[in-house]
């Protein structure tokens, strides 16, 4: 099978003018006449139409208390089976066989009926709705048949010119045949347009779901597939159309059983129909898209999605396809808010397979013109009529706000409360957070105007066990969810614990006010507790931890979080990152390096021994800028110097984010940093201003760079003064000699030689 581009003319004549039209006629082959015994009726018809050759093999089933048969018949590479039904003789099995092998060969290779033909105005009052629902189009062969099972009528041989002076239909050419496609009256250059989508010349179509609501607006329906509460999938139950449905997939499974190694498929288009096999069963799908070895698949009568090989797609026969798509997607309204975050509900998917009214929300449906076809309904229970909508509604959001931290995942969070211990209690904000900030406000807003007095009765600590209250915070004056979670040895003092943010404090449980939860608020006394406590990652924790974290990870500013793992009370273990200005940086290392530099940081390094003034001293220049700015490493030194950066790589080199922030650097401290080669050097921060000389030009610094950066040198200290821009750090005023040549090379003369520089 391959693939064939479809073309249209330019739109200046009509492509039934230029080609033979395929149509049903009436042949003059010998009618075909039963004979009322099915086995000779189907050799009769399989020796009449030259089918292939037949074989009947019926077989003998032994069992404890009956002597049953079955019976198997393959014509040509058909086989059919009378499995599962035993019979207690061979010529019944096969009797019942032949009947089903009949039924299946006169569909495909019997002569039909001699039918009225339609009329020009029937014909043009009838296709458009038929192309209407198939919107990647259909082959005119496969529409003729639609046309004759659907009206039992038959097209005249001149129906494609008929078709094609409608406004509506748009008819392409494609070899020896076309494709009619539905087209906007009002749009006459779609008749004209060119698609150009591959289609096999076998591919059938497959008509799209038409959903019929009762004249009190409602429909019988079952759950099919349930992504979220904006796109629930759905088939109409209970009607004419899914009980012609239900049959014919009985007949589809049956006749795919038997058939299946003839019935691959070695072309598989985008957009097609065909049949999958996924878990032992057949589906009708459409192909969103074809990969190497799979296809993605759209399971036009459930709604799923999936992935499937290539080797489990098979051709769709055209008495498989009669029957509508009938997966159709609606959304529920009233849940607009808890779209998103019911996209991965176990609550959801709690209506799957479940039989439910669909009532269409008349006042939501959106333009008929736009593009989303997805239909705003109220979902009621079949049994009860009670509304899956309003039921959904405080189950999901307080689903919603069930704090979740993934070990795999990198989650947004906002550290509410720190422990000395590096525990970290903290937020995941969400729609159902949202939501209980505003249900708390509510709350606390009433009791504050009409006080529930009545509700105050005596804590103690054995009828307060498990409970929650609502309790006013003493630093800020608002109310909040707490438990008790210890008592004083006379039981007048109590810890309690805020459940939605991490933090304690101790009250006199016979002067404070203590509100149960739920006689206040059932949904309240629900709701999942908000604070999450997790621990910070560290070898040791610093005992100034708490400040350190405090000042790493401001109130009210998210932090980046991952688990690193879990403890035996399944506490996550975790590493907190936070961006800067040089991007992102971890936490946990920020302040364990703070902890370990805490008494080595003293703003300077103790510096190489200097010769005396005039003295000769062995340097080498690493970095040069201009003659006014230039490094010096002492010789003598430079074996230390490599050993110390051998070390300074082996500490750091699984070091990959920076763990300091631009706040905790200060001038004159030194860090390690590494630098854009890789390798990783120690640095001092400074101060950064213009220099002081300004009459260097980038080609004397060049000039300059070329001649002395990464070699030895003998220098003469001529005098040693205090960094302006600096004041910690020295300058050294050198007389620089080369020496590597058999003369020696003065540094600065050679600088007036070539016009760079000039005698001081």
């Amino acid at each position: 099978m391959s693939e064939i581009n479809l073309e249209r003319d330019s739109g200046n004549s009509s492509p039934t003018s230029e080609m033979a039209v395929n149509v049903i006629k009436p042949t003059k082959d010998t009618e075909f006449v039963r004979t009322g015994d099915d086995v000779v009726d189907l050799k009769n018809f399989v020796e009449m139409h030259k089918i292939g050759p037949l074989e009947i093999d019926s077989k003998f089933v032994k069992t404890k208390q009956n002597r049953l048969f079955t019976c198997k018949i393959k014509v040509d590479k058909l086989i059919f089976s009378s499995y599962p039904k035993e019979f207690k003789d061979a010529l019944s099995a096969e009797k019942f066989c032949a009947e089903l092998a009949l039924t299946e060969l006169i569909s495909k290779h019997g002569r039909r009926k001699s039918l009225l033909l339609s009329s020009d105005k029937d014909i043009l009052g009838r296709i458009p709705p038929m192309l209407e629902k198939h919107h990647h189009g259909i082959w005119m062969w496969q529409l003729a048949l639609d046309y004759a099972d659907k009206y039992n009528e038959e097209l005249p041989v001149d129906w494609l010119k008929i078709i094609d002076s409608s406004p509506c239909i748009q008819i392409e050419k494609c070899l020896d045949s076309c494709v009619l496609r539905h087209c906007k009256p009002g749009d006459v250059l779609q008749k004209g347009q060119k698609r150009n989508i591959p289609m096999a010349l076998m591919d059938v179509s497959i008509p799209t779901n038409t959903v019929q609501f009762g004249a009190d607006g409602k429909l019988f329906a079952e759950v099919t597939c349930v992504m979220s509460a904006n796109e629930i999938w759905c088939r109409q139950y209970s009607t004419e159309e899914s009980d012609i449905y239900s049959e014919m997939i009985g007949r589809m499974e049956t006749f795919y059983n038997l058939n299946e190694s003839t019935l691959k498929i070695e072309t598989i288009t985008e957009a097609g129909y065909y049949i999958a096999k996924y878990d032992n069963t057949w589906y009708r799908i459409r192909a969103v898209a074809v990969y190497d070895t799979e296809v993605h698949c759209f399971f036009i009568d459930y709604g799923d999605e999936m992935a499937i090989p290539k080797s489990n797609i098979y051709h769709l026969k055209r008495e498989f396809a009669l029957s509508q798509a009938q997966a159709f997607v609606c959304h529920l309204v009233g849940l607009e808010e808890l779209y998103e975050a019911s996209a991965n509900s176990e609550i959801l998917q709690g209506i799957l397979y479940k039989q439910v009214i669909l009532e269409m929300a008349v006042d939501n449906i959106v333009d008929e013109n736009a593009t989303n076809t997805s239909i705003p309904v109220f979902m009621y229970e079949f049994t009860t009529g009670n509304s899956i909508n309003q039921e959904l509604i405080p189950l999901l959001t307080i689903e919603s706000a069930s704090p979740i931290i993934q070990k795999e995942k990198i989650t947004e969070v906002y550290p509410t409360y720190v422990e000395s211990n590096g525990d970290v209690y903290v937020h995941l904000h969400s729609y159902g957070y949202d939501n209980l900030l505003n249900l708390l406000q509510n709350l606390e807003s009433q009791i504050l105007t009409n006080p529930p007095t009545n509700l105050i009765s005596p804590v103690t600590k054995q009828n307060s066990e498990g409970k929650i209250y609502f309790a006013k915070y003493k630093v800020d004056g608002h109310w909040y969810r707490i438990q008790i979670i210890d008592w004083s040895p006379n039981e007048d003092l109590a810890q309690i614990y805020f459940v939605d943010y991490g933090n304690t404090d101790v009250i006199n449980v016979t002067e404070d006010i203590l509100y149960p939860l739920d006689k206040l608020s059932d949904v309240l006394s629900q709701y999942p507790f908000q604070a999450v406590k997790v621990r910070m990652t560290l070898d040791k924790i610093p005992d100034n931890f708490v400040a350190l974290a405090g000042k790493a990870m401001p109130d009210g500013q998210s932090v980046l979080l991952k688990v690193v793992d879990y403890d035996d009370e399944n506490v996550p273990w975790v590493e907190f990152f936070r961006s800067s200005e040089g991007g992102l940086f971890c936490i946990n290392k920020s302040i364990a390096m703070e902890a370990e530099m805490k008494c080595a940081i003293g703003g300077t390094l103790q510096r190489p021994t200097l010769p005396k003034k005039g003295e000769y001293f062995e340097v080498h220049v690493p970095f040069a800028v201009n003659p006014y700015n230039f490094f010096v490493q002492p010789l003598e030194s430079r074996t230390k110097l490599h050993r110390m950066m051998e070390q300074l790589q082996e500490r750091y080199k699984d070091v990959l984010y920076s763990p300091l922030i631009v706040d905790q650097i200060e001038p004159g401290n030194i860090y390690a940093s590494k630098h854009e080669d890789g390798y990783w050097y120690r640095t001092s921060v400074i101060k950064i201003s213009k220099p002081k000389q300004s009459k260097w030009t980038m080609e004397d610094c060049e000039d300059f760079k070329a001649l002395v950066e990464k070699k030895h040198f003998y220098s003469i200290l001529l005098d040693i003064e205090k960094d302006e821009l600096y004041e910690s750090d020295i300058v050294l005023k050198l007389i620089l000699i080369d020496t590597s040549a058999d003369e020696d090379v003065y540094v600065g003369k050679e600088l007036i030689k070539k016009d760079i520089a000039v005698e001081a």
